[in-house]
């Protein structure tokens, strides 16, 4: 690939959080970007995410801990600039006693953590305490689009179908997340299906993710993110469901679960339901592909906004040494 001097424009393909923000790292180191995308950002899975800084379903762990901290520490100086959307918010994490969670790696030493232990329905558990960003997603996509677009940026809407025929005439980073099944003929790429509910905020209510809640399937969870327009409640991880539709006891197995955690919570009036299908892999794919002028950064899983940063800092590494 070509250094910035020579004007090289790169395509980037997709317009969630990681095509926005790869695209914004290589605009600001020079490099003519265009994205072309199948679809608005407010259309994209990235628009319905309860967006906080914490690594979930994604691996190789040592990648995603060096990504994660990366972006950690960027979300800390974009919460600097009030129109970003960005926030540093108290927050709780529970998770087995018997366990070390491979996220506390990632965590830089400014987050002040502080642990406890806890019993929940009869059964250990530490509750960590920390400092996290969060990322208000219907401000910050747009955060990220104006100032890609200002920076002088361009967008395409357009669905490619070929994407080594693109590759021939630009070089191309390809963010289109779960897309790649289709567009690269990826087996290893699958939905993690997330189901979310927005009800009114509540004064003073820290945030809180508990994984392994007792005596509830694995790919069920409890979450509540307090944000300035709404308070989120999750969630579900169903691998390879595919299904876009609200489950309405699902929903009330939600509110079931945070009540118990936070009985203070104004569930009575819903605001709106949401269902994304993150892009689950075996492992994040970001490589330079070996048969064409192809850089790949997607299979994120629910860690998307939280690599989003350090993988875009990555792929700049890949196209300089290039």
């Amino acid at each position: 690939m070509s250094t910035p001097s020579e004007k090289a424009e790169i395509v980037v393909l997709g317009s969630g959080v990681s095509g926005l923000t790869t695209a914004l790292t290589l605009l600001e180191n020079g490099y003519d970007v265009r994205i072309i995308a199948r679809e608005h950002f407010n259309n994209t899975v990235s628009a319905n995410a309860a967006a906080v800084w914490f690594p979930y379903k994604a691996l190789p762990v040592e990648k995603v801990v060096k990504w994660s901290n990366l972006s950690y520490v960027k979300f800390k100086e974009l919460a600097g600039i009030p129109e970003s959307g960005v926030s540093i918010i108290p927050f709780r994490i529970i998770e087995p006693a018997d366990e070390t969670p491979f996220w506390l790696d990632a965590l830089p030493k400014e987050a002040e953590m502080s642990r406890r232990n806890i019993t929940v329905l009869g059964s250990d558990f530490i509750s960590y305490s920390c400092s996290i960003p969060l990322i208000e997603t219907h401000i910050y996509l747009p955060f990220l689009h104006d100032k890609f677009l200002e920076n002088g940026g361009t967008i395409q809407y357009q669905e490619i179908k070929n994407i080594k025929r693109l590759a021939k005439q630009h070089p191309v980073i390809n963010c289109t997340g779960l897309g790649s099944r289709e567009l690269c003929n990826d087996k290893e790429l699958y939905p993690i299906h997330g189901q979310t509910l927005k009800i009114k905020s509540t004064k003073n209510t820290i945030g809180l993710a508990f994984d392994k809640f007792p005596n509830e399937p694995d790919n069920e969870l409890a979450y509540f993110i307090p944000r300035s327009d709404c308070t989120i409640l999750g969630g579900s991880a169903f691998k390879n469901v595919e299904s876009k539709a609200i489950d309405e006891d699902l929903t009330q197995r939600i509110i079931d679960r945070c009540l118990l955690l936070d009985p203070e919570l104004e569930t009575e009036h819903i605001i709106s339901s949401h269902v994304g299908l993150r892009p689950g892999r075996t492992q994040i794919r970001l490589e330079q592909d070996p048969e064409a002028s192809i850089i790949h950064n997607y299979g994120h899983g629910g860690a998307g906004f939280t690599v989003s940063w350090g993988c875009a800092a990555e792929v700049l590494t890949l196209v300089q040494n290039l």
